[in-house]
């Protein structure tokens, strides 16, 4: 099977004849007509409500569509734009309650607190191996420099980066004495 798919030039054609001619099923394509104006789209909104008087989650698809068209449209002034879209804001519950939107709001939601629930365990993981470093860094001390317990305390507790207290941990390990041992505090938490 073969389509053979042309482009239809919406700009071209005129948006009075459809609503004449009462094509419901263009109506959402109006506003990237020529000849389009706020009375026309309210009057096709009118004839739509009417003919889907029975299927209501069609009404709003309908509106939905046409509230696209409206708001990407150049053939239609800011303030026929906003008279409308003001129009087809009072069908917003309809759309809300159409069950296919539900569905796609309800994954939306449990992606996002699942994106959510990943970044904050994640930022928990982040922040134990912080506080992990911290308390390394404080034994460190204490194992060889008991004197500077407090000082280490004050001072690792203003580091937050992970990268910064490792190589915190390796100086002090590294330092052959006291006065070296708190001069690298003083310096790592300045």
């Amino acid at each position: 099977m073969t389509f053979h798919f042309q482009v239809l030039p919406l700009w071209t054609l005129h948006a009075e004849q459809y609503v004449r001619d009462h094509a419901v099923s263009i109506y959402a394509l109006l506003p990237t007509m020529q000849g389009v104006t706020d009375d026309l789209l309210l009057q096709a909104m009118k004839e739509l409500t009417e003919y889907y008087q029975d299927n209501e989650i069609m009404v709003a698809r309908q509106f939905v569509w046409m509230g696209i068209m409206v708001r990407r449209s150049d053939t239609i002034t800011r303030e026929d734009k906003a008279r409308i879209q003001k129009e087809l804001r009072m069908y917003d519950k309809l759309w809300d309650e159409d069950p296919e939107i539900q569905r796609i709001k309800a994954e939306a939601e449990a992606k996002g607190e699942a994106r959510g629930e990943a970044k904050g365990e994640a930022r928990g993981k982040a922040e134990a191996k912080v506080e992990a470093s911290q308390e390394m860094i404080v034994g460190i001390v204490e194992a060889r420099f008991p004197e500077l317990v407090d000082l280490a305390q004050e001072r690792v507790e203003k580091i937050r980066q992970l990268e910064v207290l490792n190589l915190l941990a390796k100086q002090i390990v590294l330092a052959p004495d006291e006065a070296t041992a708190r001069w690298t505090l003083g310096t790592f938490a300045a």
